[in-house]
Order: structure tokens, then sequence, then C-alpha cells
């Protein structure tokens, strides 16, 4: 009787299998520039061969533009006064892939132009130096969700000038907050995004990596323990994630592994477009051949033990 309680119990275990991780790629280099308007989203289906395929991504874009004039060249003047709103996610191809346009340069409410017509000369959609993702004057960043849960492992620059660094944070509550996710970017600063990071990572967003000279190539992340989340915040420089002081950094260091302020020695603007990331979901495997499904099995022990129970009851009589 030990002997078959041995083999059950060794059975049950063997279908407690660990889950198998699936591997999808999604490539962000189709669209167009047409009709450019603020807070604009732009869709992607999983690249060709991807496991699972059916898992989709939105993305849409923000600046920290919240203020009456453009931001100090200064950390704390960055990421305490100027406020998080909606932008223009722009689109370069055949392969450059996504940038930002933030609304330093329209004078128009809802509508990105392709001249500048406001504060900032070089921030207009098809020109201009500050097309793409970056952290001249403000911080832009790039609000990833996904229809599903992943781990975000990679991404790729289809294309950079100057600077190339980056960081990526992902929401790590149990689902999305009261309002959307969105109401977790509008209206708030940098600080309050890196205070929230620091006292609670786990029902906000979390700091996962802050990448350096990334370029124009593929670069891995969240591999060890990974993260998973349905949104996850991509922005150009470092993220310093502290209750005080911080928020956005340049993404530069100094000897003393000191974050560099913006606009001082030794600190570089990053701009950069985005034009694929990667990801993983675990997705349990099937039972491997010869096992029977647990409710089968369940089955079987239970009419196993009835017939040890049967036998008993004979004996004794």
């Amino acid at each position: 009787m030990k002997k078959i309680k041995l083999m059950l119990a060794f059975a049950a275990c063997g279908l407690i299998s660990q889950q198998a991780i699936s591997a999808a790629s999604w490539e962000l280099t189709s669209g167009s520039n047409t009709s450019p308007v603020y807070g604009n989203g732009r869709t992607f289906t999983p690249a060709t061969g991807s496991d699972p395929s059916s898992v989709n991504l939105t993305v849409t874009a923000f600046s920290a533009t919240g203020a009456t004039s453009n931001a100090t060249s200064s950390n704390t003047g960055r990421n305490a006064n100027d406020t998080i709103e909606t932008a223009y996610l722009s689109i370069y191809t055949p392969s450059a892939g996504l940038g930002v346009v933030n609304r330093d340069g329209s004078n128009t409410a809802s509508v990105a132009v392709n001249s500048s017509t406001g504060t900032d000369a070089n921030e207009y959609v098809n020109n201009g130096s500050e097309h793409a993702m970056d952290n001249n004057g403000r911080s832009d960043v790039m609000l990833l969700t996904f229809t599903e849960q992943i781990a975000l492992q990679s991404l790729k620059l289809g294309w950079s000038s100057g600077d190339s660094d980056v960081f990526i944070l992902a929401w790590s509550g149990a689902a999305a907050p009261v309002g959307g996710i969105t109401s977790q970017l509008n209206g708030k600063t940098f600080s309050q995004i890196a205070a929230d990071t620091a006292s609670d990572p786990a029902n906000g967003w979390r700091l996962i990596d802050s990448l350096s000279n990334v370029g124009v190539n593929t670069t891995n992340f969240n591999t060890s323990a990974p993260v998973y989340s349905s949104y996850w915040l991509i922005g150009t420089g470092g993220f310093n994630s502290a209750a005080t002081g911080g928020g956005v950094t340049s993404g530069d260091k100094n000897s003393s592994n000191n974050w560099i302020a913006f606009g001082s020695t030794g600190a570089s603007y990053d701009y950069v477009k985005l034009a694929a990331v990667g990801g993983s979901k675990f997705t349990p495997p099937p039972p491997p051949p010869g096992i029977p499904e647990p409710g089968s099995l369940a089955l079987a022990g239970a009419a196993f033990l009835g017939m040890v129970g049967l036998r008993r009851r004979k004996a004794a009589a």
C-alpha cells in the first residue's frame, strides 16, 4: 500500500510541470504620418513566426510639456515642474521606426505639424532634429500596451543620433488602475512617478533597466527573474527611482557613478527611433505522452483507492 501511495504521489508531481516560455516580436516600422494628431495610437501584430501570435501591441506617445515654457536644463525643473501630456507618435519607414513629436512644435492644441509653428523650432513631424523620441528640452516616452501580460525583454533602435540611452519601466500592479493606465501618466510629473516607483514598486511603475549607449542594435534586458506586465514605458536617458529628487536623467554618469544633470558637462541628449521590441509569456506545455490530464489522474486515483477499500472489507469479512 505504501508503494502504491508513493507511485501516485510521483505521478501527481509529474503533472506540476514547469511553464514553457514562448517568444514573440513586434516590428514597429509600418504606417504613415497622415493627419498627425496628438494622443494617437498605433497597433501592431506579432511578427511572422511569433509565439504567441495573437498578442497585439498598441503604442502611444507622451512628453513632459505641461508647463508654460520649455523645460529648464536642470533635472529638478524637468522632473518636478513639467507635467506629462499626450504627444504625437510619428513613424519613419521603411526601417527607422517610431518617434515622438511633442506639443512644443505646434501652436494648435490637438494637431502636430509638418513645420514648426510653436515654441520649439526643431519639434515637427517630417524633419527637425527632435522628431525622434528624445530628451532635448523635454523628455519623451512611449507607452506600450499589450493585450496580454508579456515579459518585455528586447528592443531594437532603427535610428539614433548623438547619445542613445534608454530606460524601461513596467506597470507591476495586478491590473490597470481605475481610470486606465494613462491616468498614471497624464498630469503627473516624472518626480511623482519616481516617488511611486521607489515607495511601492509592487503596485505601480517599476524600474526594469536603464540601458546605456544602445545604438542601432537589438539589446536584451529583463532576462533574470523576468517581470511580466501588459503596460511598459520606454523613454530616453536614464531613470532615477527615488522617493525625493528622482525622475528622468540624462542617462550619463560621472566617475562616482552619479547621474549627470541635463545640460552639464559630460551629459548628452538622446535621440532614438524604436524599430522593434520582443518579449515572452508563460504558456503551460501539454502533458508528456502517456501521462494523463490532472482530472483523469484524480478519477483514476479515486477509483484505485475505492478498489483497495473494497478488498480490505472482503478480507475482513
